[in-house]
């Protein structure tokens, strides 16, 4: 865990952290003379702290991950707050602004995993070898998410949301090593009829016929 309080950022107690969380003490401890040489010892003080401690409360929150390189646009929902992101290396952390539905979460990891956003993504940033493509922030921030306004969009987005609960809790069955193939098989197959659903749905809401390859 980051020595930190989640709650407001501010860096926890040693004499907290060691009681508390004996095991990160022990880990951080280790390296504590390398860390207090940091910066010609700027931060001696705090030496079980970050460098650069910015936007702790947000790693710390819900957020939805974008990886940077990719082949096809995708998400994934980060409910606990458990993944740390790097954009360097890694990706970006999105928290969505609150909408008038039950949960504007699921309803646009829903949007990100389909492919009317994937072809406008594509068709704007740039391309490597091996059909690969960068989620550049750039392109994130004017993805056209749909708001629902009308009482219709707003029980579409709500079905949405809907269904990306029900894949996240049949894919987390799969991490089972003890189901057989065919369970695994059944599972595979309701994921592909939720996916579908959702498609339907998002042709709905960006008025679209179907789905663009």
């Amino acid at each position: 865990m980051l020595p930190y309080n989640h709650s407001n950022g501010d860096l926890i107690d040693l004499d907290i952290l060691k009681d508390k969380y004996p095991n990160t003490f022990a880990y951080l401890k280790n390296f504590e003379k390398r860390l207090k040489r940091r910066e010609n010892g700027r931060f001696a003080h705090c030496w079980w702290g970050l460098s650069r401690a910015q936007n702790i409360t947000k790693w710390s929150n819900k957020k939805i991950l974008i990886p940077y390189m990719i082949n096809r646009l995708q998400s994934v929902y980060d409910e606990k707050g458990v993944f740390f992101v790097n954009v360097t290396t890694g990706g970006y952390g999105l928290q969505i602004k609150p909408m008038p539905i039950k949960d504007a979460n699921l309803y646009v990891v829903g949007l990100l995993n389909n492919r009317i956003l994937d072809f406008y993504l594509r068709s704007r940033s740039s391309h490597f070898h091996g059909g690969y493509f960068p989620a550049n922030k750039q392109f994130i921030q004017n993805l056209p998410i749909k708001i629902p306004k009308t009482q219709m969009e707003k029980k579409q987005a709500d079905q949405i949301s809907s269904y990306v609960e029900k894949i996240i809790k049949i894919k987390n069955k799969l991490q089972n090593d003890k189901i057989s193939d065919r369970e695994r098989e059944r599972i595979e197959r309701g994921i592909e009829a939720h996916e579908s659903q959702i498609d339907e749905l998002v042709c709905e809401l960006y008025g679209v016929d179907e789905i663009p390859d």
